[in-house]
């Protein structure tokens, strides 16, 4: 009796406690406080109701604001979906949103144009709900809400992201409750409740960038990997479940990624291999290595196969192999050992060859009238020379070209043209073949310029994330440079224009084409675009903001105001609209508000560097060079982890002689954002002021490799070289600079002179 009794209060203390917190949490939703953390928000505009991504929901995932290019990509869906409408949903993440280089043209936009063309008396309507960087956790719970918005098609492209994405092998403790999938789960529900968002401050889950130590290397026998395995069949059924719940056909595609062309990132010998044999192994390796760079495919075949067998675990090994066998005819052998590459590198910025296997395994478990396989990977690999993708369908390891990306929008044509309700079809009863590329690149406005355009900013990515040359790119951009001449932005425009005549409706061909307008310096006809788009999305902040820019170059600023005060009325937390309206401010010569506005955007984006110039000269204009130094010092209080506030604060340093702090402040931001080449010459050039010769060094090569067109960083990386007595390396950049017609200082110059002359 008395168990019973303390059984009884321990009950009734659990509920008291339970009524309390549910009591707290309708009073913090009530006050405001927090804010949804689901998929689809619901917002009423205009006598509409609208189901809108929420990008709160994202940006949980990621430590780094996703606003830059949030809203561009935000998606509203009107709650009452028309009568005899067809809804197409895709899943996925950034190889499925189209980015890089541009989402305009993924694969959903592509199969968009290509349902236009052949059912043009259908309504249609394509929503693509994919997101840089998330996986299948996160795509698990966008597919569960999805089922308000009654979809016809889900399409899931998706297992990219799995080892190193949010919640992946990599991001969670080895052994840990807090790694089940019961756990992670938990945390979706959880982070929606305001007392938990007051308690914790929205922690974030990172992502991880290439490996620097062993923890965040994942080896196939690894059972980090076995876990993440079962994790991701287990939503993918839900995936599934809730697609068909929701009355839709589920289309499930394998994911493709370049083997031919994209070595590995990370590459480890097994842990167990003895001295000896290493060194055995590491000479067949070397002896491969310079067999193969004087292109005698042949025999450095052979001394890998020799390395294989001692240790087949290494995946550059592998993917040399493979290179090798494939440059002497050896196709078949050659994928053996481009798949083992694949399988083996040791970052994991792939789909692994597992998780395309569990999709064949559900997808046939499953299969119905209502659920179906797109082996989209491996269609990609029969399309490909040899059988094995590279860079005619990738940019770079999983990124689409715009032919990829069309090779999986042709093949989804066909699927869903087959099950489109036949009352629908009216004059198309058969099943149309699908438009040719060319003719999707003409209805998307892809033409040479944009494609030179999508290259260069590609390019840049490479250099700044993977830190490796790109030679074919390189080429690629030089011929359509070549091709087209200086001037690119006609015949963009005329693309645009064109492209606009069989999609007059399609929001972003005509942002793009106002965008392209502005910077050519068309005003007047930017701002009847950005006129259009207000007008038809008034709901949408970038559209105000795209106005009131357009306003602004027009000299029209009252009504620019206006507009960009509309669209922080609708997002206040928009750093691309804050730097405008300072840009606005600063032009009428309201001072103080364009420093408040510079400032409000780096606030929320520390990231996007257009306001830190503008604010720079600004806090120059208030208090010289001792009032940009303390501007800056006091903004990096705000925002510790900004490397362009580090950066500039740096700058303000150096400008009064304070040398020694502005180099805290160029490793901070080095620290922060090593991929900037600015931040990293900067750090450079101040450690050769200072006299530290082979700390410079380090810095400056950095800086070059990045971006090795900025000539002013070669002198100097020279003079570095010569004070630390690395003259055979100092010779090697001499004559870099000779190549790329680079004068030297007249310092370094005399230096180099005396140098070379030797002592006298």
């Amino acid at each position: 009796m008395r168990f019973f009794r303390i059984a009884m209060q321990a009950l009734a203390m659990l509920a008291l406690a339970a009524i309390l917190l549910a009591g707290i949490e309708t009073i913090l939703r009530l006050a405001g406080q927090g804010r949804s953390m689901r998929v689809l928000t619901r917002k009423h505009y205009a006598g509409t109701d609208y189901y809108v991504t929420n990008g709160a929901f994202f940006q949980q995932f990621f430590s780094l604001p996703i606003e830059t290019m949030w809203q561009d990509a935000e998606t509203y869906i009107p709650c009452q979906k028309p009568k005899d409408s067809i809804r197409i949903v895709v899943l996925g993440e950034s190889a499925a949103l189209g980015v890089p280089p541009d989402f305009a043209f993924s694969f959903g936009r592509i199969l968009d144009a290509m349902l236009a063309a052949r059912f043009p008396n259908i309504h249609l309507d394509l929503y693509i709900l994919a997101q840089p960087g998330i996986n299948s956790y996160a795509l698990r719970e966008i597919a569960r809400d999805c089922r308000r918005i009654q979809p016809d098609f889900l399409i899931v492209y998706m297992g990219n992201n799995e080892i190193n994405g949010p919640f992946g092998a990599l991001a969670t403790p080895r052994d840990s409750f807090l790694s089940s999938l019961y756990a992670i789960r938990a945390r979706f529900f959880l982070r929606d409740l305001r007392l938990v968002q007051l308690l914790t401050a929205h922690g974030r889950v990172p992502w991880h960038a290439p490996p620097e130590n062993p923890e965040q290397i994942a080896s196939p026998e690894d059972p980090r990997m076995e876990r993440s395995s079962r994790h991701f069949r287990a939503n993918l059924k839900d995936i599934i479940r809730a697609g068909r719940d929701a009355g839709a056909h589920v289309l499930l595609c394998t994911v493709g990624c370049n083997q031919r062309e994209w070595p590995p990132q990370t590459s480890v010998n097994r842990p167990d291999l003895p001295p000896d044999l290493f060194q055995q192994w590491q000479d067949h390796y070397s002896a491969g290595i310079a067999s193969q760079s004087r292109e005698q495919w042949a025999e450095a075949a052979r001394a890998y196969q020799a390395a294989e067998a001692i240790d087949s675990t290494h995946a550059e090994l592998q993917f040399r192999l493979g290179q090798c066998l494939l440059a002497i005819g050896k196709a078949g052998e050659a994928a053996v050992h481009f798949k083992s590459a694949w399988n083996l590198d040791g970052f994991r910025a792939r789909v692994m060859p597992r998780m395309n296997e569990i999709v064949r395994e559900e997808a046939a478990a499953q299969a119905s009238d209502r659920v179906r396989l797109l082996d989209t990977a491996r269609i990609l690999a029969n399309e490909s020379p040899g059988g094995i993708p590279g860079h005619e369908f990738f940019y770079d390891n999983v990124h689409l070209t715009f032919p990829g990306n069309y090779v999986i929008a042709r093949e989804l044509f066909v699927q869903l043209a087959a099950l489109l309700p036949p009352f629908l079809r009216g004059e198309n009863p058969e099943n149309p073949a699908p438009p040719a590329m060319s003719e999707c690149e003409q209805r998307l406005g892809l033409t040479p310029g944009v494609l030179l355009k999508h290259l260069r900013g590609v390019v840049m990515g490479y250099r700044m994330w993977w830190k490796r040359p790109t030679p074919e790119l390189d080429q690629r951009i030089a011929a359509l440079e070549a091709e087209l001449g200086p001037d690119i932005l006609p015949g963009i425009m005329e693309g645009y224009r064109k492209a606009l005549e069989w999609r007059g409706n399609d929001r972003l061909l005509r942002t793009r084409y106002a965008e392209i307008l502005l910077e050519s310096g068309r005003t007047e006809e930017a701002v009847q675009q950005a006129r259009m788009l207000a007008g038809q999305y008034p709901y949408r902040p970038a559209t105000h903001r795209l106005l009131g820019t357009a306003l602004t170059q027009a000299g029209q600023t009252e009504e620019a105001l206006r507009e960009l005060e509309a669209a922080l009325s609708l997002c206040g937390a928009d750093a691309k609209t804050q730097y405008e309206r300072g840009r606005l401010l600063e032009k009428l010569e309201r001072y103080s508000e364009a420093k408040d506005a510079y400032i409000a955007a780096i606030l929320i984006n520390p990231r996007n560097f257009e306001p830190y110039d503008p604010l720079n000269a600004l806090f120059e204009k208030e208090g010289g060079a001792a009032g940009r130094a303390k501007g800056w010092a006091a903004l990096v209080d705000h925002v510790p982890d900004s490397a362009r506030a580090h950066f500039q604060l740096g700058l303000a340093l150096e400008s009064v002689d304070d040398l020694p702090n502005a180099i805290i402040h160029y490793r901070t931001a080095c620290n922060l954002e090593g991929f900037d080449p600015a931040v990293q010459g900067a750090l450079g050039h101040a450690l050769l002021k200072s006299g530290k010769w082979l700390e410079a060094i380090p810095p400056l090569q950095q800086a070059l490799q990045i971006n090795p067109d900025i000539a002013h960083f070669r002198p100097l990386l020279l003079r570095a070289l010569i004070k630390s007595g690395k003259l055979d390396e100092a010779r090697a950049e001499a004559e870099r600079c000779r190549e790329r017609g680079i004068t030297l200082p007249p310092e370094i110059q005399r230096e180099w002179d005396e140098t070379m002359a030797g002592p006298k």
